[in-house]
């Protein structure tokens, strides 16, 4: 039975995903989503599944991390710096939405983060 809510709703957070990210871009009117369907392939946050921190494998395009739980509160918000180990330590367990966002306040990508 707990497998089974537990399937149910990470297909119901994978099918939301592109409406959380426009539900938080509406939320807060300082970002905007992007047009640009291919620019943030190239990005990615890892480790993932994370326990203490996460990095960006390529930070130059990024100015902003915003991290967000699966109910789109705002847990926690970085200024990038290339190289450098975002603290998580302090995020319960769970999965987050991370928004990488560029210099123009326009979201790159938002992808999935598990903290174990």
């Amino acid at each position: 039975m707990k497998k089974g809510i537990l399937f149910i709703f990470f297909n119901f957070l994978l099918i939301s995903v592109g409406y959380s990210q426009l539900a938080v871009a509406q939320s807060n009117p300082a970002i905007t989503t992007t047009s640009k369907v291919n620019k943030g392939d190239h990005l990615k946050v890892f480790p993932n599944p994370a326990t203490q921190y996460i990095q960006l494998n390529n930070a130059k395009d990024v100015d902003h991390i915003v991290i967000y739980n699966v109910v789109g509160r705002r847990m926690k918000s970085y200024k990038v710096t290339e190289g450098k180990k975002y603290d998580i330590n302090s995020l319960p367990v769970g999965m987050y939405l991370v928004q990488l966002v560029d210099h123009n306040k326009k979201v790159i990508t938002t992808q999935r983060l598990s903290k174990r």
